[in-house]
């Protein structure tokens, strides 16, 4: 294949530009483009994200409303997975090997449901150790032995420089507002200290309800009368549904949570969460359709049927790009920590296809962490999402300060006024999402530009303005 720019011909493997005519800077009305200006300069230590990705410390949310950021100004990008089921399928060796995977793939958020399960006979699920986390079933009465595994598992995210996602109870655990004052001040004080915690309230709730809001409501707000300011809350709720659809006013809540689940279209996912943006707070899918899941649940071993990278992939990169901090990615057998003997198909929901730790290292997981490398090797904040950038084609952009993102998810052609990302000459590379490799094209001068890759697979058009003298994207 080769490359056609400014009369010169250069063999490339995939991709050519071809200079245009500059056309009108039309917005296209796909994805909302917020009202702010475009900053000259970052905030202070921005450009240190790959390095500030491996620590931890207090966040708190951007001035623009639209990113989480660390106290001293740098920007945080969320790379969660899911773990809901650890504290009640891990044993320790279990909780050590994960974190320190999971750290080494680039993820920096491990969201995990304290209490998962409270069957009809009022008994609540034990963890591994067979320990309850309630002596004679009182909320009132947490058992030291089940919490002191909690403790482990957050102590060690902490020395592998990952946050935790704590909820503190899943959707059907708590019934009445006196049992989530209670609870929320007990747990809260427990891990008001913790520097690497994030609460998460809901677990695939459904709030439409007046009662369960009160529920919520009190939990929420008995976790921030407890931490202040010093941990971050959110809300996590049931099936294409967004926070904002209940809470969107509540003081306790810091940033949006949606959950785009496991059944409809990546388009429709990715409206979900356009809808949620530039609504004052910050959002992200935090439940995305997980990797090697049965569609919709189902129970059919039918080729196609399960979820794969490709997907898991696409819905993450159309979505951080429309304006998301951040993403959790999930795997169907590592959310539940699958193991040998846990059941046949339906239990639960549907059949894991392999046990946890042969999923850990799944294209799709590790994928992740290439995407969780770009987003921190360029500043982070003031990113917005801009189609106006977008002339002609399939693809959806993104820029930030001196910067701008392209996703091709199917490859093709795209016209793009490099105008947009400021300076007078802009540096191109190509970046592959399956494997993290940048190549750089060329440079150009700071007009209208048509690029086009001939495969159908997707890829990340990166453009630099030459004078922030940028490192090799995801590097």
């Amino acid at each position: 294949m080769f490359l056609t720019a400014c009369g010169t011909t250069v063999e490339s493997n995939n991709i050519n530009t071809t200079p245009d005519t500059p056309k009108p800077d039309t917005p296209k009305p796909d994805i909302p483009k917020p009202d702010i200006p475009k900053p000259d300069t970052p905030k202070p230590d921005t450009l240190n994200n790959l390095l500030n990705s491996n620590k931890l410390g207090k966040l708190q949310i951007s001035d623009d409303r639209r990113m989480i950021e660390y106290e001293d100004g740098t920007g945080f990008f969320w790379m969660g997975d899911t773990a809901w089921k650890m504290p009640s399928k891990s044993t320790e060796k279990d909780v050590i090997e994960y974190m320190k995977d999971r750290q080494q793939r680039g993820f920096n958020v491990i969201q995990i449901s304290a209490v998962m399960i409270k069957y009809s006979n009022g008994n609540y699920g034990p963890n591994v150790n067979n320990d309850s986390p309630f002596t004679d079933n009182n909320i009132l009465a947490p058992n030291e032995k089940f919490w002191k595994h909690i403790d482990f598992m957050i102590d060690e995210a902490e020395k592998n420089n990952l946050y935790v996602a704590l909820l503190p109870a899943w959707h059907n655990v708590i019934s009445k507002e006196s049992d989530a004052k209670n609870y929320g001040i007990f747990i809260a004080n427990r891990y008001k200290n913790k520097k690497n915690i994030i609460w998460v309230v809901g677990g695939d709730s459904n709030a439409a309800d007046p009662s369960v809001q009160k529920i919520w409501n009190t939990l929420g707000e008995e976790i921030q009368n407890v931490v202040g300011q010093s941990q971050l809350i959110s809300y996590h709720p049931s099936g294409g549904k967004s926070s904002s659809q209940w809470f969107k006013d509540a003081q306790w809540l810091d940033f949006h949570m949606i959950q785009s689940g496991h059944c409809g279209s990546i388009d429709n996912a990715n409206k979900l969460l356009t809808s949620v943006y530039n609504k004052s707070k910050p959002v992200l899918d935090a439940e995305p359709r997980y990797e090697d899941i049965h569609s919709c649940f189902s129970n059919k071993d039918l080729l196609g049927d399960r979820f794969t990278a490709d997907e898991v992939r696409e819905i993450a990169y159309k979505q951080i790009f429309s304006g998301a901090m951040g993403h959790t990615y999930g795997h169907h057998s590592i959310w539940q920590k699958y193991k040998n003997g846990d059941g046949d198909a339906g239990i639960p929901l549907s059949k894991a296809s392999k046990i946890w730790e042969d999923a850990l290292s799944d294209d799709g997981g590790s994928q992740m962490g290439h995407l969780a490398k770009l987003m921190r090797s360029r500043p982070l904040l003031n990113r917005i999402p801009d189609q106006s950038m977008i002339q002609n084609g399939n693809a959806i952009a993104t820029r930030g300060v001196g910067y701008a993102f392209i996703y091709f998810p199917k490859g093709g052609s795209v016209t793009i006024n490099l105008a947009k990302i400021g300076g007078t000459q802009v540096k191109a590379w190509w970046f592959d999402p399956k494997t993290g490799d940048a190549t750089e094209i060329d440079t150009y001068n700071n007009s209208t530009q048509t690029f086009t890759t001939r495969d159908t697979d997707d890829i990340v058009l990166v453009l630099d303005d030459i004078a922030k003298a940028y490192e090799t994207p995801g590097k």
